[in-house]
């Protein structure tokens, strides 16, 4: 269609194909010539609201399964939490035990949690086995509870699937898909049938891009045209880089600052160490001095008794 974009569900919101029609619709409404074109736009707009009454309800599907799977996950997560806390004693978890091998393999607790469901969910399903046949009654205490977390995050996981893949079908090989196609070819319908009134109606001096002015086209930049409108681009670009020097300059100036900081304190601590050392070194020397003259002190004062 020369000037009407086809529109496609893949890039196309209902909102948007709304708008297209919305457009059409009071255009058509407007101009009594196209008045024979207005009876199929009517209907349309009953079709668009039946479709996206459904596609409400299957978005609400697939989100309300989406916090189902999230708090499965989550209930599944406190369950790994409660088997690593016990497996490991309460300390940092040990890859290489025995026990932390049956329940998580080579991974750590938190590298196990980390999908939603998904592996997490696959890795777990044996766990209700395994809890059940432990030797330690803390985690055969665990086995009820996993059996219930793991059945419903085994149903959460299929209800969002099954939704997901039903939106995709509605979207992309069924209700949607077809209301696009019957939008695309009504616009084509009436783009026909308006150039044709342009033809047959010469008198009425509608212009070459009469028809084209019934739909609604997207609006894109047309960028710089213009001398003036260039100039103003650089400038605006110069401010910019300029303003980004500035705070580079800013930026490197506190690293400099920051480090000329650090390598003052770094010599006043070894001054401060050195100081600390000396101190030390004379206190001892003045020790070892007394000790010393303690000594000769006793040892003149002996021979003096000898003598």
């Amino acid at each position: 269609m020369s000037g009407v974009r086809t529109l496609n569900p893949k890039d196309t919101s209902l909102a948007t194909l709304r708008k297209h029609w919305s457009f059409l619709l009071v255009r058509v409404q407007n101009e009594p010539l196209a008045a024979p074109f207005l009876a199929p736009l009517v209907a349309f707009g009953l079709q668009w609201e039946a479709v996206n009454i459904k596609s409400i309800a299957l978005g609400d599907a697939v989100f309300h399964s989406k916090a189902a799977v999230v708090a499965s996950d989550h209930a599944l997560n406190r369950l790994v939490d409660q088997v690593s806390a016990i497996v490991h004693d309460g300390k940092r978890p040990d890859i290489a035990l025995p026990a932390h091998q049956l329940y998580f393999g080579s991974l750590t607790p938190s590298e196990f949690k980390r999908p939603v469901l998904g592996s997490q969910l696959e890795r777990m399903r044996p766990w209700p086995t395994f809890l059940v046949q432990a030797t330690q009654p803390e985690l055969v205490a665990l086995a009820p509870g996993a059996t219930s977390d793991v059945d419903t995050a085994s149903a959460a996981d299929r209800t969002l699937k099954a939704n997901l893949a039903a939106e995709d079908k509605f979207w992309y090989d069924g209700d949607v898909q077809k209301l696009f196609e019957t939008f695309n070819a009504l616009t084509a319908t009436t783009l026909g049938g308006l150039k044709a009134l342009v033809h047959d109606h010469p008198e009425q001096k509608l212009g070459s891009d009469w028809a084209e002015t019934f739909f609604l086209h997207d609006s894109r930049s047309t960028g710089i045209t213009t001398e003036e409108q260039a100039t103003a681009e650089i400038k605006r670009l110069q401010d910019q880089l300029a303003k980004a020097q500035e705070q580079l300059a800013a930026m490197q100036q506190k690293q400099t600052d920051a480090k000329a900081a650090l390598a003052k304190e770094t010599e006043a601590k070894a001054i401060l160490l050195a100081a600390k050392k000396e101190s030390a070194a004379a206190k001892l020397r003045e020790k070892e001095a007394a000790a010393a003259a303690k000594k000769a002190k006793k040892a003149k004062k002996a021979k003096k008794a000898k003598t």
